[in-house]
């Protein structure tokens, strides 16, 4: 096997923006006043939709490891939760949107931690759970009139296309302030 041969793929900030963009705007809908929870807020794609979701007016949950906590408080999460525990804090309260970047608890679980018409994605995570998510979560979702999908990722400028600058991590908030393209 020749060690020198690579996958070629977009540049992995891009990916993360992206996977953010879309979960956030593209199919999250969110707009102000929404309840967002985002589980793997702490990490490369989820950081990106905290500071997406925020200047949107949205109240955004972030869900990480204890570690990331003050890291995610600093992106702009409202309130943020810890993943560790038998029970997933922050998920008590109906939501608007879950955008799921580590999903690992049941479809049904997902079901009642939304708001009549609110929006789950599912990025990554567990795959007894990506197959309940694209198996039944469709099924299960439309008692309530909530989406439970899996969001696949969209690559190319189209897809982001109609996206303001300042909407974008690095643009310029409302106040002229240039937003971070990442956080170190």
């Amino acid at each position: 096997m020749c060690s020198s041969l690579r996958p070629t793929s977009r540049p992995r900030p891009f990916l993360r923006r992206g996977i953010a963009l879309q979960g956030i705007q593209g199919k999250g809908h969110v707009g102000p006043g929404h309840q967002v929870l985002i589980n793997g807020a702490g990490g490369g794609s989820g950081m990106y939709a905290v500071q997406l979701a925020q200047p949107l007016g949205a109240e955004v949950t972030g869900v990480d490891n204890t570690e990331k906590l003050g890291f995610m408080r600093s992106l702009g999460a409202a309130t943020s939760s810890t993943t560790r525990g038998k029970t997933s804090p922050g998920m008590s309260a109906p939501t608007d949107l879950i955008l799921d970047l580590a999903a690992h608890r049941s479809a049904f679980a997902y079901r009642g931690s939304l708001k009549p018409a609110g929006r789950y994605l599912y990025v990554g995570g567990s795959v007894a759970t990506l197959l309940q998510i694209v198996l039944i979560g469709p099924l299960i979702g439309t008692a309530g009139g909530k989406k439970i999908r899996l969001l696949a990722f969209r690559q190319g400028a189209q897809h982001l296309a109609g996206t303001p600058r300042a909407a974008l991590p690095g643009g310029k908030d409302r106040h002229g302030h240039r937003r971070p393209l990442s956080a170190k």
